[in-house]
């Protein structure tokens, strides 16, 4: 059984395969080949994108939460 390992990707490379999508730029499986990642992925953001949580601000907001936790966490 093998495991896999999350990947993070920054809000700015979400937006842009989502970019590229509604440009008509590939096929969700074309650039999910291109990107090496899957297509129920990009659908992922592209449901996130159409609510409005794919924002840089939203992306900033994250941050700061995981950046207040560590530091509780050390505290």
């Amino acid at each position: 059984m093998s495991t896999r390992q999350h990947r993070h990707y920054s809000t700015e490379f979400k937006l842009q395969v989502v970019k590229a999508y509604l440009d008509g730029e590939g096929s969700l499986k074309v650039l999910a080949r291109r990107c090496e990642i899957t297509h129920t992925l990009i659908l992922f953001w592209l449901d996130k994108h159409r609510r409005g949580a794919l924002t840089d601000e939203v992306d900033l907001e994250e941050k700061v939460r995981e950046s207040d936790a560590k530091i509780a966490a050390l505290e």
